[in-house]
C-alpha cells in the first residue's frame, strides 16, 4: 500500500463521516470498553480471505506440530521483541482504534483515530474485536486474520511466538483485565484491546510485553501506571485472554 493511498483512504473515510454528520459524544465514566458485549458478532471474510487464513492456519500448525516433537531438545526462540510506536488512546472507548494505529505505524504509516474508529464502527460501547483483523489489513497490507476459541495457556503463547517470532508480525489480544491478577491495574476492566510485541521464555523470566494504549491513571485518581511498553507475566495475559468474552487473538 502507497503512502498516497493510504492518505486517499483516511480522507476518504473522514469526508464521509462528516457528510453522514457522524460523530460520537465522549463518555464521561471510565469503562475502557474492548469488544462489546451486547451482540457476538460472527467473523465474515471474502472467499480469498477464508482461504489465505485457511493457508495460513495449516502452516501454523505445522510448525506448532514440529515444535512440539522437538520441544524436550531445544527451544524454537526462547525470546524475541518487535517495537511498535506507542499512542495512548484519545479517550477511554478507544483502545481498538489506538491498537489498530499502533500496528499501522509499526509497518510504515498511520491515521488518525477517529478514522480507524469509523472504519470499524466503533461507539461508545467499544469495538468489536471481529472487525480489528478487517481494519488492520485494510491499512497495513499484511494479512491479519481474526482466531477465536483459544483453550487453554499454552496454545497461546505458542501463537504469540509464532506471530512474533516466525512471521515478524504485532499481534493484538482482546482481554479481561482482572486487578487482582494483572500487577499494573488496579481496576478491572470488562474489555481491553491491546498490542502484543514481545515475549521471553528463558528460564523463570515467562513474559510478555504488550504495547498498551490505556493509561488507567488517566481516567482514576487511584490508577495504575499502565500506557506504553510494559513487560506482565505470560500468565497474567493467557489468563486476560481466556477470561475474555470469546477467548480471542488476532495475528
Amino acid at each position: 500500500m502507497t503512502r498516497r493511498w493510504r492518505t486517499a483512504c483516511c480522507l476518504l473515510i473522514l469526508w464521509t463521516a462528516a457528510t453522514l454528520g457522524a460523530g460520537a459524544a465522549m463518555a464521561q465514566e471510565p469503562l475502557n470498553q474492548g469488544s462489546p458485549n451486547p451482540s457476538l458478532r460472527a467473523d465474515h471474510l471474502t472467499a480469498a480471505e477464508a482461504t489465505e487464513k485457511a493457508r495460513q492456519e495449516a502452516a501454523f500448525e505445522s510448525w506448532r506440530a514440529a515444535l512440539h516433537k522437538r520441544q524436550s531438545r531445544v527451544v524454537d526462540a526462547p525470546f524475541y521483541y518487535l517495537f511498535t510506536p506507542s499512542h495512548k488512546q484519545i479517550n477511554n472507548y478507544y483502545c481498538g482504534p489506538a491498537s489498530v494505529q499502533i500496528i499501522d505505524d509499526y509497518w510504515g504509516d498511520h491515521c488518525s483515530q477517529i478514522v480507524y474508529a469509523r472504519h470499524m464502527g466503533v461507539t461508545s460501547q467499544g469495538t468489536d474485536f471481529t472487525l480489528v483483523d478487517d481494519a488492520l489489513r485494510c491499512f497495513t497490507g499484511v494479512p491479519y486474520y481474526y482466531r477465536a476459541g483459544m483453550d487453554d495457556p499454552i496454545e497461546i503463547y505458542e501463537n504469540v511466538q509464532y506471530a512474533l517470532y516466525k512471521l515478524h508480525r504485532p499481534l493484538v489480544c482482546d482481554v479481561r483485565i482482572d486487578k487482582n491478577v494483572w500487577n499494573r491495574y488496579n481496576h478491572t476492566h470488562a474489555g481491553h484491546i491491546v498490542p502484543i510485541e514481545g515475549f521471553d521464555w528463558r528460564q523463570r523470566k515467562m513474559v510478555i510485553r504488550l504495547n498498551d494504549p490505556y493509561n488507567e491513571a488517566d481516567y482514576y485518581t487511584d490508577g495504575g501506571q499502565t500506557y506504553g511498553h510494559q513487560v506482565y507475566p505470560r500468565g497474567q495475559i493467557a489468563r486476560g485472554i481466556l477470561t475474555s468474552l470469546r477467548r480471542d487473538l488476532i495475528w
